[in-house]
């Protein structure tokens, strides 16, 4: 009688081994593989003053989506000039902003990969269920 109107949770998995491999060409394609895996690292230049590279962790999500992801513990901090944001976060919670960042560039700029967008939505929904959902729609508003 009553429709449950409870979303399910989205759940993350790290993807390891051999199947990182598969990771880029699955979500970017084949022609934006190397170009995407690039322009995340450019929007955490931009947006994290104290990146300086580093390992990613790559993540599945069970609605589809994913993440690249800093392999870090300590808290990086968010400024986005645009919007006057800034604020420390988890380097997680960053990760997704940065993603954010680069899913909606690279969209802008490739209208026809509608999968870019559809994975912006994707990692959005995610966000909102993130312990920093509040920090992470900040940034990207």
């Amino acid at each position: 009688m009553f429709e449950n109107t409870i979303e399910k949770e989205i759940e993350f998995t790290l993807v390891q081994g051999e199947s990182r491999s598969e990771f880029l060409p699955a979500y970017f394609g084949m022609n934006l593989m190397i170009v995407g895996e690039n322009v995340v690292y450019q929007f955490a230049d931009l947006l994290a003053d104290k990146y300086n590279g580093g390992i990613w962790k790559f993540y599945n999500l069970s609605n589809g989506g994913f993440y690249m992801a800093l392999d870090n513990d300590e808290n990086i901090e968010i400024s986005v000039n645009g919007n006057f944001f800034s604020n420390d976060m988890s380097s997680d919670a960053a990760s997704i902003v940065i993603n954010m960042f680069a899913l909606s560039y690279l969209y802008s700029n490739h209208p026809k990969c509608t999968y870019l967008i559809e994975n912006y939505y994707k990692l959005k929904e995610f966000a909102s269920q993130h312990k920093e959902a509040q920090l992470i729609l900040a940034a990207i508003d």
